[in-house]
């Protein structure tokens, strides 16, 4: 048994020549390694990682640790698929591929054009996009952002902020709903709409949503009894009676926001006065509307007179406030 223990501790060399004494981890050889045991090993060795090998030829190769060195593709020049530094090329013989970058300092990742003119960069705080143009495959149907500030199908929703001056201010934007040049007049007795705009529903979906309107126009010159309304809704904000003498311009000013689930607030003016001179006539209203918020809301002019364009409107302008 001491004689065996000895053997295993000192083997005999292979090959016949003075063996090294110790324990091994690796086993070398110089020239050819024959014998029924290799053979079978070399031709089917085992899979790195330890499980059962897979037999074949294969075009996906799948790391599920780390990648080290340079891989190649079979084709045309042996095109190089991914380098050293991590850097995954497609189409590398033309100016039309792209390249991955990844594993840089702060793990960010981009992907270029060969020339990098265009190129998406995104880091754990950012994106970056270079490029001259960026357009959705098809017309309005880009989404991106928050739930409350998104930009969708060609819309912003939420609040737009500009800048005041070099101020820390963050005014919000007034964008435009309409604007209506046509102009119209009441026809005959009685009281006919002039120009009319419906808000669409939902416009008024929070607290401190509103519209601006400016509606403006011209008074016939002649001692006709003539009334001007602006209406939101069913709620008549200001009315003035124009029965002077004389070819005036009128114009209205009305500004109305949301305080509540189904309910505004308002005022509204309506001056008149002919060219050249001060303010001949006025009203200013203020009040309440108990619109739908989710329904449609019609705001308009109207024109109660005698003969046709006694009351003529030329404009309207709609805008909304968020």
């Amino acid at each position: 048994m001491t004689t065996l223990t000895n053997a295993m501790k000192s083997p005999p060399a292979i090959g016949g020549t003075t063996p090294a004494a110790g324990y091994f981890t690796e086993l070398q050889a110089s020239s050819s390694v024959s014998g029924t045991g290799f053979s079978t090993l070399f031709a089917s060795p085992y899979v790195i990682g330890s499980g059962t090998p897979a037999a074949g030829t294969f075009s996906v190769l799948a790391v599920t640790q780390y990648f080290s060195g340079a891989l190649y593709g079979y084709g045309n020049a042996s095109p190089l698929l991914l380098d050293a530094d991590g850097k995954l090329s497609v189409e590398p013989n033309t100016n039309n591929g792209c390249v991955i970058y990844g594993r840089g300092a702060a793990n960010d990742v981009a992907i270029f054009n060969r020339d990098a003119s265009v190129y998406l960069y995104w880091s754990t705080s950012s994106i970056t996009i270079q490029a001259t143009d960026f357009v959705p495959k098809t017309d309005n149907t880009t989404s991106f952002g928050s739930a409350s500030k998104r930009y969708k199908d060609g819309f912003f929703s939420g609040q737009v902020k500009g800048g005041a001056g070099t101020g820390t201010g963050a005014p919000v934007m007034i964008g435009t709903l309409s604007v209506n040049t046509t102009v119209v007049g009441n026809v005959g007795a009685g009281t006919d709409d002039l120009m009319t705009y419906t808000l669409p529903a939902n416009s008024l979906s929070a607290n401190g949503n509103g519209v601006r309107v400016t509606a403006w126009g011209t008074v016939a010159n002649n001692a006709n009894a003539k009334t001007l309304t602006v209406n939101f809704g069913t709620a008549v904000m200001a009315t003035d009676s124009m029965t002077i003498s004389g070819a005036l311009n009128w114009m209205v000013i009305a500004h109305i926001f949301r305080t509540g689930s189904n309910t505004q607030t308002y005022i509204a003016k309506i001056e008149s006065s002919a060219n050249g001179l001060s303010v001949r006539d006025f009203d200013i209203e203020s009040g309440n509307a108990t619109e739908s918020d989710s329904g449609t809301i019609t705001i308009k002019c109207t024109g109660a007179a005698t003969s046709d364009n006694d009351i003529v409107q030329k404009g309207m302008l709609v805008e909304f406030i968020n």
